[in-house]
């Protein structure tokens, strides 16, 4: 509790390149630490007022003695009478899960890249088979295309989700602001998914505000939009509203998505943003999904500065967005 190292074992030198006579007794804030490049890294999450710690994982990326990828727990150690005695910090290696992780990613990659073409030139061909271009069709023949259209756009999506986290996780996201309506976006999104929503008896509501424009990347963030709409629908029961909802309250807009669909289970909550999850009640409601959505959505909101949670029980869920209006 005085920031002073007193333990330091022979794996967690050999992960840092340190000896412990260079680190016992030395305290984290002084130079004798800094020094140390490794050291300065995994210490900096060390927060000044250890009463308001809580277990803290982050990812770091460590150069010499050799790179290494290591995952850093740091959490606070209490006594049987609560009383704080200091932190303690647990390395793992997860050189080989990144470096896996890093396959998976280029895979994905290539194969959407490979798979846009052809499903582009499907679509075409549907497209003029459909409206007659070059012969009138059948009932039966009409009612097979329009299959093969539904089922070729669910494709066409699931690679432009693959080719968005492609480009999230390569570094190629970047925003691209200009003043957005987003007012406007929203209205958009409504009026494309309404069909949707019209099959489940569901009515959209949209309490809008007067709303300035601010600075977006309009693009960005009609997908993640659309995702939140789009998750609100699936898993809605019938014929119960969905409510979206505005404020703006210290230079902040905040945006709500309210369904009264199944909700999310609580042993599924922490996981809900990660790529490629889908809970098991998402999954026996709608058979089709990547587990991305919600992924891209929360990757786009940070990149905006903002936040996105969540509030769910078995009636429902609400999202929320909080973004900067004054965004630079």
């Amino acid at each position: 509790n005085t920031y002073k190292i007193i333990l330091i074992n022979p794996q967690a030198e050999k992960y840092l390149g340190v000896k412990k006579d260079q680190v016992i007794g030395v305290k984290t804030f002084e130079d004798k630490i800094k020094q140390l490049p490794n050291f300065k890294k995994i210490i900096n999450k060390i927060p000044p007022n250890p009463l308001k710690l809580k277990t803290i994982k982050e990812n770091v990326l460590i150069k010499t003695p050799k790179k290494k990828y290591l995952q850093v727990v740091t959490s606070p150690v209490y006594d049987d009478r609560k009383t704080f005695l200091g932190f303690v910090k647990v390395l793992h290696d997860i050189t080989k899960e990144k470096e896996i992780d890093q396959m998976k990613s280029e895979f994905v990659s290539i194969a959407s890249h490979q798979l846009r073409s052809p499903l582009s030139s499907l679509k075409w061909l549907i497209e003029i088979l459909l409206k007659k271009r070059i012969g009138d069709l059948t009932e039966e023949q009409s009612k097979l295309l329009g299959q093969m259209d539904i089922s070729n756009e669910r494709m066409i999506k699931i690679v432009q989700d693959l080719l968005n986290v492609s480009r999230i996780e390569e570094g190629k996201a970047s925003l691209e602001l200009k003043k957005t309506d987003l007012n406007k976006i929203i209205q958009e999104t409504i009026s494309i998914l309404n069909p949707q929503a019209e099959q489940k008896g569901i009515e959209i509501s949209f309490e809008e505000i007067d709303l300035p424009e601010i600075n977006l990347d309009p693009e960005k963030i009609k997908i993640a939009i659309q995702n939140l709409i789009d998750n609100a629908i699936k898993y809605s029961k019938e014929k119960r509203p969905i409510e979206i909802k505005e404020q703006i309250k210290d230079n902040q807009l905040l945006v709500s998505i309210r369904d009264n669909g199944i909700g999310v289970p609580s042993e599924d909550q922490d996981r809900i943003f990660t790529k490629f999850y889908r809970s098991e009640d998402a999954k026996s409601l709608v058979v089709h999904g990547t587990g991305l959505g919600l992924y891209i959505t929360k990757k786009i909101i940070d990149a905006h500065k903002g936040k996105i949670w969540f509030k769910s029980s078995d009636q429902g869920t609400a999202f929320y967005i909080k973004l900067p209006t004054n965004l630079k």
